[in-house]
């Protein structure tokens, strides 16, 4: 697996199987916007009926960071 970003920070993935291409996406994915995915992983976790994203924000251990 080869992953290379152009002068615009956009990942380039080459690879030879699909799975290796699919865990590069999602590495790649992980070190652009962790954020949101922790964001999600909390809140799919939940009861969606009886919360929202801003709320669960406030439980993230990121959240201070990025206010």
């Amino acid at each position: 697996i080869e992953i290379y970003r152009d002068s615009f920070g956009v990942p380039h993935i080459v690879c030879d199987d699909f799975n290796d291409g699919a865990r590069a996406t999602a590495l790649c994915h992980c070190e652009d916007d962790f954020f949101s995915i922790q964001l999600w992983l909390v809140y799919s976790r939940t009861l969606p009926a009886q919360s929202t994203p801003d709320s669960i924000v406030s439980f993230l251990p990121v959240a201070e960071a990025r206010r």
